[in-house]
């Protein structure tokens, strides 16, 4: 059994889910096996090869009606659910076309029953994509679709066993109750597997409105409008028209030619039974041994063009002999290369869009696109069947596959645009980062995304993207904040009217006539503030209101305005004041005059900043540090030891605050306190450090490149070091050599936990366990280096996106970020950190790229122990004594 794990990359922690998948495609394979045999042979044989056209364009409004439903209801309840609708339905619609057909009552019940084929035909196989995604991230899908599918093929090959023995003793029509009979078996290998495993996964609830039938138009009216912007769902709209004509047209060639060969209905059905056997083995073969690990070693763009070729191969051998030969041939790509390659391909296209919108896609495709594909070759095979010659159908078979292959390019380049997309989606626009960093933050959608953001009713929502659109549409964020503080309490006012940034007077001027006589007065002063800084003439008829006022923060504000409009008989007077709300006892009025000074910075009133950094307040510390971070550069007697004593702070926002004040500080203490902030573990201390450490003229590009490409610091400083170097005009090899080597050393850093994870005597060991988790905090920070000095020669969004996703600790969003780390440039350096993004190891397995100094775990520790990294080394050190004195114990 590990054996095989090995052989199809199955990890130990999926292997009961995966043979719960492969036994349930089984069924579907019997099902759909005995279904298309059957199918075929009563229509050709006892209604007419010849009516089958007609068929086409009947089943196109009957497949966009069954798919507007199943679009519509999709996405409502977890795929499992959906599942036991569409067996309960076929079962009926089986069993009652098996009673017509022994009643003999009308010869319609033929085609009648092709069409409910045809319609599960397509249905269960989209569903189970659906459901396939419902409980697979993407890399996961990526490895098992293949082997999930090849269970499809098994039950291919049995269901033909099946017809092929059955239908010359029972008969054909009998071999409808062997579908019914699985339809059943299908439903309780669901209902057994989800009662322990619940639902599945990766669904997502949608919320229910009171009418479902307005959910439903709903719903479809968005898929509608998300295939308009998708660039991927337009290209696959484009493949899957050029396809069914293609694919249609090749049904209708071959089945002519086996209508003909073959005499009577059960012959027919016997060899459809043995042509499914052998189709479905050589499927069977190509899913389990080629599919999965062609597809690790092209990509799924490269894979995505196999099948439109065979096709374009298929027609031409028909056109050259339109004989059995040729149609075996022809049968074979469409039975066993179409669900061995084609269609796994095409689930993993679908699995890199929204998790709530794959449904409905992959159903939109067939309510928009198949029916008006089906009744075009429906039209044209009536048309053309009025000439009896096959090389005309078959030379516009041969057209429409050639654009499939066309649209199939198409989808490859979107592919990549639609995986950034939503990685973009759901680690950035979930999270909380700063809309400059947002790539694509000007786009429309955004835009409106953004807006809507700041009218939720969530407070700390609301204000979190008027942040962000403050910072990327201040003008538009104005209007926005000031609609939205209209019915906000005190708290969210004051919280909005800070982000006011572009200062739109009279919009503010309006809006503070109109504010209550019971409005918050920390309100009022933020908005006196934003008056007073814009030396506005209406807001200085407010100055003396202000220092009168019985709230400290008004005065302050009365204060700054004495200030800003240069009141000079008051000025003397105000400076007096502001000392003594600054030397105070009463709290409220240490943080009023605090805020009055970052607004206007007075070293005079230094020493009486420095008495107040003592204060056990962490919150009158921290606005002490913003007054003093913006005092100008002179001579601070006893400030250094001050900072130093306040940075052995918990708090790690007081710490970043005492970085920012180490630029009053004189040159050896600068630098000295500053490269060490730089070892901090927050990353707002590391990045003030680097601000520091840049302003102050210090020119660290000839001493940094050498301690990065060396590994001689720890990666979080070498990273802050790292982002500033690439804002220096440095050539780009600098940048690729130190990919590189951050690329070996993070394949170095995976393979001795690999090494470390294969000792399996020595895991139970705590040191053993905390050695484990150093390296796989290593091995992410030094991948993290590695992409970051890939921004230098690819797109730094697409990278920082990359980067968001493997951090993610979301498996969807990592895998998703792996698959577009593949899509990178670098090959060299995306083959070696292949291996290492993995978030599992497969037991036993070592990676195959490159090299490594140490095979076993004590040459791998020593190695460790060598190491710059004073953490790691002496966690390696640890673990190394307590393993000899365990042994010896």
């Amino acid at each position: 059994m590990s054996q095989l794990t090995r052989i199809f990359l199955i990890k130990e922690s999926e292997r009961r889910q995966l043979f719960y998948f492969f036994g349930l495609f089984v069924l579907l394979g019997v099902g759909l096996a005995l279904g298309r045999g059957s199918a075929d042979a009563m229509f050709f044989k006892r209604y007419g090869i010849e009516n089958l056209p007609v068929i086409y364009a009947l089943l196109s409004g009957v497949l966009a009606i069954a798919s507007l439903v199943y679009a519509s209801y999709a996405d409502r309840v977890p795929s499992e659910k959906f599942f036991y609708v569409l067996f309960s339905g076929l079962v009926l619609l089986v069993t009652a076309s098996w009673y017509l057909i022994q009643l003999e009552a009308t010869e319609y019940v033929f085609p009648l029953y092709y069409l409910i084929f045809e319609v599960g035909s397509e249905l269960l196989p989209l569903h189970a994509m659906l459901y396939i995604g419902q409980n697979f991230e993407t890399l996961q899908a990526k490895r098992l679709t293949p082997i999930i599918f090849a269970g499809a093929q098994v039950g291919r090959m049995l269901g033909g066993a099946l017809l092929a023995v059955g239908a010359p003793i029972i008969g054909v029509p009998n071999m409808l109750l062997g579908w019914v009979a699985i339809g059943f078996v299908s439903m309780l290998l669901l209902w057994s597997h989800h009662r322990h495993a619940g639902v599945s996964p990766y669904y997502r609830r949608v919320r229910r409105d009171r009418s479902p039938v307005k959910q439903s138009i709903e719903q479809v009216m968005q898929g509608i409008r998300f295939s308009r912007q998708s660039g991927l769902i337009r290209a696959s709209f484009y493949s899957l028209f050029f396809l069914v004509l293609s694919f249609y047209i090749l049904v209708y060639g071959v089945n002519r030619i086996y209508a003909s060969h073959f005499p009577t209905e059960e012959t027919l059905g016997r060899f459809f039974g043995l042509l499914t056997i052998a189709t479905g083995t050589l499927a069977l073969v190509i899913q389990l041994f080629v599919t999965s690990r062609l597809l690790e070693r092209f990509g799924v763009k490269k894979i995505n063009l196999v099948y439109p070729v065979t096709t374009i191969t298929a027609y031409i051998g028909l056109l050259i002999s339109f004989a059995l030969p040729a149609a075996i041939m022809a049968s074979v790509n469409k039975d066993a290369l179409m669900p061995a390659v084609r269609n796994p391909t095409r689930s993993l296209f679908f699995n890199v869009l929204p998790d709530y919108m794959q449904g409905r896609a992959r159903a939109l495709s067939l309510v928009l696109v198949m029916p008006a594909a089906l009744a075009i070759a429906g039209g044209l095979l009536i048309a053309m069947q009025k000439v009896d010659a096959p090389e005309i159908f078959l030379s516009a078979g041969l057209f429409a596959t050639i654009c499939y292959l066309l649209s199939n390019i198409l989808m490859n380049g979107a592919y990549v645009a639609a995986l950034m997309d939503t990685l973009r989606e759901r680690v950035f626009i979930r999270g909380k980062v700063s809309a400059k960093l947002i790539p694509g933050a000007r786009d429309s959608r955004l835009q409106h995304e953004l807006v809507a953001g700041v009218h939720h009713p969530n407070a700390n929502t609301s204000v979190e993207y008027a942040r962000m659109l403050a910072e990327s549409h201040p003008d538009l964020a104005s209007v926005e904040i000031i609609k939205r503080i209209q019915d906000a309490d005190n708290t969210l006012r004051d919280r909005l009217s800070k982000l006011l940034v572009n200062k739109n007077l009279p919009m503010l001027k309006k809006y503070f006539r109109a504010l209550p006589d019971d409005a918050d007065d920390h309100l009022r002063s933020t908005i006196l503030t934003i008056l007073f800084d814009a030396r506005d003439a209406e807001g200085k008829l407010y100055v003396r209101d202000c220092l009168s006022s019985n709230n400290a923060r008004l005065v302050a504000t009365g204060i700054l305005g004495v200030y800003r409009y240069n009141i000079k008989e008051t000025k003397e007077e105000v400076r007096a004041q502001q000392r003594a709300m600054l030397v105070s006892t009463d709290i409220a009025e240490n943080m009023a005059a605090l805020d009055l000074l970052t607004h206007h910075p007075d070293p005079a009133y230094y020493i009486d900043l420095l008495k107040l950094l003592g204060n056990g307040s962490e919150r009158v510390q921290l606005a002490v540090l913003d007054a003093l971070a913006l005092l100008p550069p002179g001579d601070y007697p006893g400030l250094s030891v001050a900072l130093q004593s306040l940075y052995r702070s918990f708090n790690h926002e007081v710490r970043a605050g005492c970085v920012e004040c180490y630029r009053l500080l004189n040159d050896a203490d600068r630098h000295r306190l500053t490269l060490w902030a730089l070892e901090d573990s927050q990353p707002l201390v590391r990045q003030a450090a680097l601000v520091v450490l840049l302003s102050a003229g210090d020119d660290v590009r000839e001493a940094a490149i050498p301690w990065i490409l060396e590994n001689a610091g720890t990666p979080r400083a070498e990273e802050m070091l790292l982002e500033s170097l690439l804002q220096t005009p440095l050539s780009k090899a600098v940048f690729q050599r130190i990919a590189l080597e951050k690329a070996r050393y993070a394949r170095d850093l995976y393979y001795a936990r690999c090494v470390l994870e294969n000792d399996q005597p020595q895991s139970g060991f705590p040191h053993f366990r905390l050695m484990r988790i150093v390296l796989g905090e290593r091995i992410a920070q030094v991948v993290n280096l590695c992409l970051t000095a890939l921004k230098s020669t690819e797109n730094a969004d697409a990278i920082r996106i990359i980067q968001a996703g493997l951090n993610s600790g979301d498996s969807r969003q990592v895998a998703n970020a792996r698959e577009a780390l593949h899509n990178l440039r670098h090959i060299k350096i995306v083959k070696m950190l292949d291996d290492v993004v993995s978030q599992e190891q497969v037991p036993g397995r070592l990676p195959t790229s490159g090299r490594c100094e140490f095979v076993s775990l004590a040459p791998m520790l020593e190695w460790c122990t060598g190491l710059p990294d004073p953490w790691l080394t002496k966690v390696a050190r640890n673990l190394q004594v307590n393993i000899g004195l365990a042994t010896n114990g």
